[in-house]
């Protein structure tokens, strides 16, 4: 998906339903050879009150393509460490759409609903 027409579909959201939360957390992983932590995304999530559904998450995740695994390993696999190489200029999206059910969130088929 691209950012023009998420933004289209949270303006959409925002102006059809009750906004509960709305939050943007980035994606930090730890670098197993530097220790360092690297930015790898956001997730961008959207809780709204729909009117028959009830509390609803849209969710979208975009994440850095990961363009090459490096392997670093000794004899013992113990102690095999794997490092990724990230693209700076490419992503990954993936939306996802879930239903509150039982304090819990249900992820929902989003084929089935168009």
């Amino acid at each position: 998906m691209t950012d023009e027409k998420w933004e289209n579909l949270i303006s959409s959201v925002k102006e059809n339903f009750k906004i509960i939360e709305e939050k943007i957390e980035d994606i930090l992983k730890k670098n197993p050879i530097t220790e360092e932590e690297q930015h790898w995304g956001w997730i961008h999530s959207l809780v709204f009150l729909h009117p028959k559904e009830g509390e609803m998450k849209l969710e979208r995740i975009k994440q850095k393509l990961i363009k090459e695994e490096k392997l670093y390993y000794h004899r013992r696999k113990s102690d095999a460490k794997v490092e990724y190489v990230l693209s700076d200029s490419e992503f990954i999206d993936k939306v996802k759409l879930y239903k509150r059910k039982n304090s819990e969130w249900e992820e929902l088929n989003l084929e089935e609903l168009v």
